[in-house]
């Protein structure tokens, strides 16, 4: 039997401790962009794990709103829509914004490639571009 050569997976883009620091470290207490408490304990990707850039960064509550979890068929991520994705940049874009952050030439990518007009817009008024 000819066996196939092993295929490693492309790394996962993690968020840098930077990023971290941008959402966490500057307030002790991170709101939920899911559902607006203050709960947030860790940062999920809102496009999934295609960039590590801190506009695909989004502070939710893990158990409580991230894995959202249906009884019936284990599906989760239930929130992750077009829509609700758009939503949650738009909340990053003037979050990021608020803090001061200077964009890259890799967030300016990424804004390009997933934002919808709407939100580009707001980068671009945001950042003074």
């Amino acid at each position: 039997m000819k066996r196939t050569p092993f295929r490693a997976k492309p790394p996962k883009a993690k968020f840098t401790e930077k990023t971290q620091a941008l959402f966490f470290d500057y307030h002790p207490v991170t709101t939920c962009w899911v559902c607006d408490w203050f709960h947030a304990d860790c940062l999920h990707h809102i496009f999934r794990r295609v960039s590590n850039s801190p506009f695909n960064a989004a502070p939710m509550s893990n158990f409580t709103c991230h894995i959202n979890r249906d009884e019936k068929d284990g599906q989760h991520l239930t929130h992750l829509t077009t829509e609700n994705q758009q939503a949650y940049l738009k909340h990053t874009i003037h979050y990021l914004s608020e803090m001061g952050y200077e964009p890259t030439e890799a967030d300016k990518a990424f804004i390009e490639k997933y934002a919808d007009e709407e939100n580009r817009a707001l980068f671009l008024e945001a950042f003074r571009f």
